[in-house]
């Protein structure tokens, strides 16, 4: 019989930094609303942006799926945390000549072009099953 010391992991999870903050409420399956029912895009209002709800009339939803569209438009990455919750903001590529406080900035106002009330962005880690 064999025996092995240290860690062993047989499941597949994929860890993550974002400089972001954690999404300000429940995702909703946006692929599923009707777009010509006021009722459910009144709801998304409470989050999302006119920008975003915008793009997301205008997606094929049978190609794209939310994280897709975000990344496509708006440069913005979603991500599922499997303990924390679903978390918003960019992939760390700071500019050699930027400072961290102008990278904190730029990503904040990519941040209002899709949420109504983003917080400042901060570094944000976590994992997701693959």
């Amino acid at each position: 019989m064999k025996y092995r010391n240290g860690w062993v992991s047989n499941s597949s999870t994929t860890s993550f930094v974002i400089m972001g903050m954690d999404f300000p409420g429940k995702l909703e399956d946006i692929s599923n609303l009707d777009f010509s029912d006021g009722k459910q895009i009144a709801g998304l209002k409470d989050i999302w942006t006119d920008a975003a709800i915008d793009i997301f009339r205008d997606t094929d939803w049978d190609r794209d799926s939310l994280d897709h569209v975000l990344e496509e438009n708006f440069g913005i990455v979603l991500y599922e945390d499997d303990e924390e919750g679903p978390v918003i903001g960019t992939e760390v590529e700071i500019k050699d000549d930027q400072t961290w406080g102008e990278y904190r900035e730029e990503v904040y106002e990519k941040l209002r072009k899709v949420l109504i009330s983003p917080r400042v962005p901060g570094l944000v880690g976590g994992s997701y099953h693959c």
